[in-house]
């Protein structure tokens, strides 16, 4: 069953810590990354709600339909909203006012996000564009992809030098200043919901409709993690320290997974304690002269007869 409000969670105990007041549905929940603020999107806007008492600070009303997704920048002062309606706002979280309308679109805005200065911001959608914005000026600087399919999610990597995005079963890499395609991410069998940059920018997460959560090198476009929940990822997160992944999947499972590589400490550790080596027998440790001490089991004599 889905609970009535939002839940806040402890993901390292994995219990619920409060319930978000004043809304039943939201859409593309953000922490601020203070960790002082949510902002999500409802019917028409943006709410925003304080952490630590879960009580609505404010209603941030502009669109004229339900908000799919946003993006909070990284100084915790503006937010990115993209609706049904086609349109994307850029706000000011300080005085809850619209600072510019992005339009551009022709159908649902699905992913939104800011560069790490907050000049730039890109977009994705149901038209089948990913869209990098000017937000001094509004104007459409650049679009990317094959305009083939609906692009469920796209992001900027922290620097802002790459662009990846989905189209359909897999991840392409572009050259944010030139557009040029550099790579493509190839495993998923599924159309692929969620993806996640780590903050340094070497790793992207995806989630996607064939049950699993993937961990990919940007710059070998590998494969070096993959998880098989089974149930499809419709929403992923990547931790600061890339070790750990949040997931919300369509059993409505929030889960906290540990996707990073085993080093090989450990898994010489882990073989070294599970492989199985039969013991000597006394006639083997005779033949090979094997050192005094070792431990050998007399080999069981079968009778001619037998």
């Amino acid at each position: 069953m889905v609970p009535d409000d939002p839940i806040v969670w402890n993901v390292n105990t994995g219990r619920r810590i409060r319930r978000l007041q004043g809304a039943s549905f939201l859409n593309g929940a953000n922490i601020s990354p203070d960790g002082t603020r949510i902002v999500a999107g409802d019917e028409n806007g943006l709410l925003v709600f304080d952490v630590d008492s879960g009580e609505l600070l404010a209603t941030l009303s502009g669109h004229d339909d339900w908000v799919q997704a946003v993006a909070i920048n990284a100084d915790n002062t503006r937010a990115l909203s993209g609706s049904f309606d086609t349109f994307i706002i850029l706000w000011d979280l300080e005085n809850g006012e619209q600072i510019r309308q992005l339009e551009g679109h022709t159908g649902t805005v699905f992913s939104v996000a800011f560069n790490a200065e907050s000049t730039r911001a890109l977009s994705s959608g149901a038209d089948n564009r990913i869209i990098l914005w000017d937000l001094e000026t509004g104007t459409n600087l650049r679009e990317f992809g094959t305009r083939t399919s609906p692009v469920s999610s796209a992001l900027l990597s922290p620097d802002g030098s790459l662009v990846v995005g989905v189209l359909t079963n897999n991840i392409v890499i572009w050259d944010a200043e030139t557009g040029r395609e550099l790579r493509r991410l190839l495993g998923h069998s599924e159309p692929i919901y969620s993806l996640a940059f780590s903050l340094d920018g070497t790793l992207v997460l995806s989630g996607s409709g064939d049950g699993t959560l993937r961990l990919w090198d940007v710059s070998t476009g590998e494969e070096i993690r993959r998880i098989n929940y089974g149930v499809a990822m419709r929403a992923v997160a990547l931790a600061p320290d890339n070790r750990f992944a949040l997931t919300g999947a369509e059993d409505y499972s929030v889960r906290l997974w540990d996707v990073r590589p085993p080093a090989l400490d450990e898994m010489r550790a882990w073989t070294s304690a599970n492989r199985y080596v039969p013991p000597f027998t006394c006639l083997q440790v005779t033949q090979y002269r094997i050192e005094d001490g070792v431990e050998c089991v007399e080999e069981e004599v079968i009778a001619a007869d037998q």
